[in-house]
């Protein structure tokens, strides 16, 4: 049987790991939604950060779509998908800099890997002309036909909270990153300028995030001019310091604390968004 060929994680033209990120248990989730005051969109680094039941203590309904390395070619999938479906009151878009850098393979892999397929999910499969995503496309197909399922082994040290947070416990040992260069790839600027023109078409307010990571780019200024110029701007690099030893799970990723921390610094401004929306 062809699905049979599917070897995760072995087979480097293959690629199938519908665990990864929790996004089968994710998107179930968001089919269920009924009303919403915020949407989190973006990577991991958005479902990783903010922690809904400390939302919630804020009265805040919050659900959370990031995505494993989701660019945001990705991010406008996910949003054609779902934006009319959820209805959010303020969407809150996490901008970390190397999505612009990424050329979505992993992102798409991950998408095929966890989301019932549709037209969009094929076109956008086929658009990335990569070798692995078209394998894993076919083998995918294979296994959704005939039905066979393949066991999930979710990471031990990391749970799914509903809302679409996925909560790491413990902090890992990790290597420090050389500071870096912001160099964006045009089809991504494309397809965040896209985003934005999507959600202001439906008159929903939303702000830009930035969540800590333990590197620098040394071209910060071209950055934060850009996302600056795009909406309202949130850098928690320089707006809170953690120390990397304490509140990280790995070089650019907040562990459980971290992500408490963050949490409750930006519930008081979502809080303060809705209002100003007469929400």
């Amino acid at each position: 049987m062809v699905g049979d060929i599917l070897m995760r994680r072995t087979n480097a033209n293959i690629m199938y790991e519908p665990e990864s990120g929790f996004n089968a248990i994710r998107f179930s989730e968001a089919n269920e939604i009924e009303e919403l005051d915020v949407l989190f969109i973006g990577s991991s680094h958005s479902y990783r950060s903010f922690d809904p039941r400390i939302l919630n203590q804020y009265k805040l309904r919050t659900f959370n779509l990031g995505t494993s390395s989701q660019t945001h070619v990705q991010t406008n999938y996910i949003l054609n998908e779902y934006l009319n479906e959820l209805n959010p009151k303020l969407i809150v878009y996490e901008v970390y800099p190397n999505t612009f850098m990424s050329d979505g393979v992993e992102s798409t892999l991950n998408l095929l890997s966890s989301h019932d397929m549709d037209f969009s999910l094929a076109k956008m499969s086929i658009a990335t002309g990569d070798l692995t995503v078209y394998n894993s496309f076919i083998n995918i197909i294979s296994y959704k036909i005939t039905g066979r399922k393949v066991k999930e082994n979710y990471p031990t040290e990391e749970k799914y909270i509903n809302g679409g947070y996925v909560e790491t416990v413990g902090i890992t040992n990790f290597s420090k990153v050389k500071d870096k260069y912001w160099k964006p790839r045009q089809e991504q600027l494309n397809a965040f300028e896209e985003n934005l023109e999507l959600i202001k078409a439906r008159n929903i307010p939303y702000i830009l995030v930035e969540a800590p990571y333990t590197y620098n780019y040394l071209n910060r200024d071209e950055i934060d001019k850009y996302l600056n110029d795009k909406g309202e701007f949130y850098n928690y690099n320089k707006l809170i310091k953690l120390d990397e030893n304490i509140y990280f799970k790995d070089y650019h990723h907040l562990n459980h604390a971290g992500a408490a921390i963050l949490t409750t610094t930006i519930a008081p401004v979502l809080v303060k968004k809705m209002t100003q929306t007469n929400y």
